[in-house]
């Protein structure tokens, strides 16, 4: 059975003081639009948008969406793909950290959010050098730790061998040398 839509990406990016979504499909079939939703917590999710989408196409779509006030600090999305027959279908969320300015050592966000076989993570930093990343649990345990090479800017690092965690809410710690740089939660189904 083909699916009502092919989603390549969906993703967010912090831009004056707004969060622009994007979000881009490969194929639609009978798509009538899409629903955005919002969450400070990843949990409760609140109506932000509705796009209207492309009907049927074989051609690559590419969407936006301006959130103009989104929250100080964490801000989750989910976007909701509903055809002309009313069948929907909900794909994971996005999480984006919201930072006035992006500047210094910084932890901006995660995804997918909640997170299965891999977790993604995109960071600041100001020079080039060696980042720590902790995976820890409930229990404040270092169940993971790697370290990646970061340039100066915004970098991103994947956990991808997270599929055997156990379900709960684990912490992401970015540390630079011996100081701490930021921290995450990270949920795990």
């Amino acid at each position: 059975m083909k699916l009502p839509i092919e989603l390549v990406t969906f993703s967010a990016q912090e831009k004056d003081n707004t969060i622009e979504l994007y979000w881009t499909t490969a194929s639609e079939i009978n798509n009538d639009y899409f629903t955005l939703d919002k969450s400070s917590d990843g949990y409760d999710f609140i109506q932000l948008a509705k796009v209207k989408g492309g009907g049927n196409s074989t051609n690559i779509i590419n969407y936006s969406y301006t959130d103009e006030a989104p929250l100080k600090g964490d801000n989750y999305y989910r976007l909701t793909q509903t055809d002309f027959d009313g069948k929907s279908k909900t794909f994971d969320p996005i999480h984006i950290r919201m930072n006035q300015v992006i500047s210094g050592n910084t932890l901006i966000g995660i995804s997918p959010v909640p997170f299965n076989d891999h977790l993604k993570i995109d960071y600041s930093v100001n020079t080039h050098d060696t980042i720590t990343f902790d995976l820890i649990n409930s229990a404040g345990q270092v169940i993971k730790s790697r370290q990646a090479e970061a340039g100066s800017g915004v970098n991103s690092f994947i956990f991808d061998d997270v599929s055997s965690l156990s379900h709960g809410i684990y912490i992401i710690v970015m540390r630079q040398g011996d100081a701490m740089a930021g921290t995450v939660k990270a949920l795990k189904l």
